[in-house]
């Protein structure tokens, strides 16, 4: 062997050494990647979950919001009704008791000036009444006196 091969072989030796050192920190890197995809890997495992959390809970309001949506539908149909009732039947029905209120009003008012009459008649049948009995006491004891 020649000291040039010596030579080539030894500088060989050194980039084989080199190259044995690259890739003993590559195979490092590798390894530290792979616990880095791991752990990623992990994450993404535990975002993917709390995805899946969060779209049966919007699935679930979403259930909410349509029974709420019925129930507002319900309560709408509701008042309509009672809005028809309100105007086909109770409002006719105040204006025809206060129509006749006021007619019962309008005939007391009539009336009231009859009645105060017949309580002034009342009053003096009650003095004509006093008068004949008072009279008639007179007429019986004069009668008795004769």
């Amino acid at each position: 062997m020649t000291e040039e091969t010596k030579e080539v072989i030894n500088v060989m030796k050194d980039m084989f050494d080199i190259l044995n050192d690259k890739i003993g920190t590559l195979s490092g890197k590798m390894d530290n990647m792979q616990k880095d995809i791991s752990d990623v890997k992990e994450r993404l495992t535990n975002v993917e979950n709390k995805v899946t959390n969060i779209e049966t809970r919007v699935t679930n309001v979403e259930n909410k919001v349509t029974n709420i949506e019925t129930r507002v539908t319900n309560v709408e149909n509701k008042v309509t009704k009672i809005e028809l009732t309100l105007e086909n039947e109770t409002n006719p029905r105040i204006r025809a008791l206060y129509d006749g209120y006021i007619a019962n009003s309008e005939k007391l008012d009539k009336i009231e000036p009859v009645v105060d009459d017949v309580k002034a008649i009342k009053t003096k049948t009650d003095i004509i009444e006093l008068a004949v009995k008072s009279h008639s006491h007179d007429i019986n004891r004069f009668k008795r006196v004769k």
